[in-house]
């Protein structure tokens, strides 16, 4: 997972439509913008591997990473 090109970002509102492409997904622990775990999913689209992480909203035009406080039913 780690020697793929990172492509960008998937928006947390669209999850359902990347699911087609979604191969893995793999949590990751990050300490900013502040700590906790970031998701980041491995896809197959267009003939090519690609690895991208999760995003939500902040406001009309930003988005920021999707950060959990805490890892349920995993590995913490």
């Amino acid at each position: 997972m780690f020697r793929q090109p990172f492509t960008g970002s998937i928006k947390s509102e669209h999850i359902s439509w990347w699911k087609q492409y979604w191969l893995k997904s793999m949590n990751l622990k990050i300490l900013q913008p502040r700590v906790g775990w970031i998701t980041l999913v491995k896809i197959y689209r267009e003939g090519k591997p690609s690895i991208r992480v999760i995003t939500v909203p902040t406001s009309s035009d930003k988005r920021e990473l999707f950060v959990m406080n805490k890892l349920y039913g995993g590995n913490q």
